[in-house]
Protein backbone atom coordinates (compact mmCIF):
# COMPACT_ATOMS: atom_id res chain seq x y z
CA UNK A 1 0.00 0.00 0.00
CA UNK A 2 2.86 2.00 0.92
CA UNK A 3 4.35 2.21 -2.71
CA UNK A 4 1.02 2.37 -4.44
CA UNK A 5 0.83 5.57 -3.06
CA UNK A 6 4.21 7.07 -3.49
CA UNK A 7 4.00 5.56 -7.27
CA UNK A 8 0.49 7.29 -7.58
CA UNK A 9 2.33 10.51 -6.45
CA UNK A 10 5.05 9.91 -8.33
CA UNK A 11 2.69 9.36 -11.62
CA UNK A 12 0.69 12.35 -10.53
CA UNK A 13 3.75 14.96 -9.91
CA UNK A 14 4.99 13.54 -13.32
CA UNK A 15 1.64 14.36 -14.95
CA UNK A 16 1.70 17.70 -14.01
CA UNK A 17 5.07 18.43 -15.01
CA UNK A 18 4.41 17.43 -18.58
CA UNK A 19 2.38 20.52 -19.16
CA UNK A 20 5.35 22.61 -18.28
CA UNK A 21 8.14 21.17 -20.47
CA UNK A 22 8.03 24.21 -23.01
CA UNK A 23 9.12 26.20 -19.65
CA UNK A 24 12.84 24.18 -19.33
CA UNK A 25 13.92 21.07 -17.13
CA UNK A 26 14.21 23.03 -14.19
CA UNK A 27 11.04 23.78 -13.95
CA UNK A 28 9.66 20.47 -14.93
CA UNK A 29 11.79 19.12 -11.86
CA UNK A 30 10.58 21.73 -9.57
CA UNK A 31 7.41 20.83 -10.50
CA UNK A 32 7.61 17.39 -10.06
CA UNK A 33 8.98 17.49 -6.40
CA UNK A 34 6.76 19.93 -5.30
CA UNK A 35 3.67 18.44 -6.81
CA UNK A 36 4.74 14.59 -5.43
CA UNK A 37 5.77 15.97 -2.30
CA UNK A 38 2.12 18.07 -1.98
CA UNK A 39 0.63 15.00 -2.70
CA UNK A 40 2.09 12.73 -0.22
CA UNK A 41 1.81 14.98 2.41
CA UNK A 42 -1.50 16.45 1.80
CA UNK A 43 -3.38 13.50 0.03
CA UNK A 44 -4.39 11.56 3.61
CA UNK A 45 -6.25 15.01 4.99
CA UNK A 46 -7.95 15.48 1.38
CA UNK A 47 -9.18 11.72 1.94
CA UNK A 48 -10.12 12.58 5.56
CA UNK A 49 -11.69 15.53 3.91
CA UNK A 50 -14.00 13.89 1.49
CA UNK A 51 -15.06 11.25 3.54
CA UNK A 52 -15.91 13.20 6.30
CA UNK A 53 -17.96 15.76 4.13
CA UNK A 54 -19.26 13.78 1.09
CA UNK A 55 -20.02 10.81 3.30
CA UNK A 56 -18.28 8.71 0.67
CA UNK A 57 -14.90 6.72 0.51
CA UNK A 58 -12.36 7.14 -2.41
CA UNK A 59 -9.13 5.08 -2.67
CA UNK A 60 -6.11 7.03 -1.39
CA UNK A 61 -3.75 6.38 -4.59
CA UNK A 62 -6.35 8.13 -7.01
CA UNK A 63 -6.66 11.17 -4.35
CA UNK A 64 -2.45 11.25 -4.32
CA UNK A 65 -2.72 11.14 -8.31
CA UNK A 66 -5.52 13.93 -8.74
CA UNK A 67 -3.71 16.29 -5.91
CA UNK A 68 -0.82 15.84 -7.36
CA UNK A 69 -1.75 16.45 -11.06
CA UNK A 70 -3.85 19.70 -9.51
CA UNK A 71 -1.50 21.06 -6.80
CA UNK A 72 1.27 22.30 -8.78
CA UNK A 73 -1.62 24.77 -10.78
CA UNK A 74 -3.19 25.87 -7.27
CA UNK A 75 0.05 26.55 -6.10
CA UNK A 76 0.87 28.52 -8.93
CA UNK A 77 -2.10 30.70 -9.15
CA UNK A 78 -1.77 31.09 -5.12
CA UNK A 79 1.55 31.89 -5.27
CA UNK A 80 1.03 34.63 -8.39
CA UNK A 81 -2.00 35.84 -6.03
CA UNK A 82 0.69 36.36 -3.22
CA UNK A 83 3.46 38.41 -5.56
CA UNK A 84 0.09 40.59 -6.87
CA UNK A 85 -0.98 41.65 -2.95
CA UNK A 86 2.95 42.64 -2.47
CA UNK A 87 3.41 44.25 -5.54
CA UNK A 88 0.43 46.37 -4.71
CA UNK A 89 1.45 47.39 -1.14
CA UNK A 90 4.71 48.42 -2.76
CA UNK A 91 2.98 51.17 -4.98
CA UNK A 92 0.50 52.44 -1.98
Amino acid sequence: MFSENLSAAALGGLASALRYTKNGWIYFLQVFISSACLAYFVGPEVVKLIKEYFGFAVGFGAVYFLTAYMGSEILDKATNIIKAIQVTKKWK
